[in-house]
């Protein structure tokens, strides 16, 4: 679980960073950071994203998860929740809470190496997950002096599903295999290139609802 708290403790540090950094841009400044953001995130995005072996598997586990997720209007939920973040935490007008936060654990929690990196942290290889640590270090300070304070936020659910990975990790890496974990891997980081894509306001991308498409995953690749 050491990973774990690390990757968490780097989120907090560059969000803190980001706060102070924040308070020294102006308007332009911040739009050209956050254009710079959305990039970088639609370009980590592609590259766990093309891991995948099996292209088809990847578009019916989009589509069923997609399927899922509206019917269970996970986006409605994720939204109001963020807006209830927003009514309730946010005093100044320029800090997107609820925005924040949920763009923050969108791109923390569901990308490849969220998934990787805490099953091999729950058999002793902390590597993958120091790395990504850094990598959501650089990110949440790059949304924190665009969005504000709510990335912080995001450090709850990452321990949360970071840290059940890494806890059922000897129960998990005997079942899967590598072309499984390519598949996740590509799952995750089309969600997170959506996200990208939402931040570029591109075109705004229902991402939450094809969270399921992970568990739809299963189902295409046991059955």
């Amino acid at each position: 679980m050491i990973a774990v708290v690390i990757n968490v403790l780097a989120i907090i540090a560059g969000s803190v960073i980001g706060l102070i950094i924040k308070k020294l841009l102006n308007d332009s400044v911040r739009l050209t950071v956050m254009q710079g953001l959305g990039i970088s995130v639609i370009v980590i995005g592609l590259i766990d994203a093309v891991k995948t072996e099996d292209i088809l598997l990847l578009a019916v586990s989009l589509v069923l998860g997609g399927f899922l997720g509206a019917l269970l209007k996970i986006e409605n939920g994720v939204n109001k929740f963020g807006d209830f973040l927003e009514k309730k935490l946010s005093r100044d007008e320029n800090d997107k809470v609820g925005k924040a936060f949920v763009t923050a654990s969108l791109i923390v929690c569901i990308g490849g190496m969220a998934v990787y990196g805490s099953l091999q942290a729950g058999v002793g290889n902390y590597q993958t997950l120091y790395i990504k640590s850094l990598l959501d270090a650089v990110i949440s300070l790059m949304l924190s002096a665009t969005f504000g304070w709510g990335v912080l936020l995001s450090a709850f659910p990452l321990i949360i599903v970071e840290g059940i990975i890494c806890l059922c990790s000897n129960l998990l890496i005997p079942v899967v295999n590598e072309e499984f974990l390519n598949l996740l891997s590509g799952i995750g980081g089309t969600l997170v290139a959506c996200v990208g894509i939402n931040i570029l306001d591109i075109k705004q991308i229902h991402t939450a609802n094809l969270i399921p498409a992970v568990f739809g995953a299963f189902l295409v690749y046991l059955f």
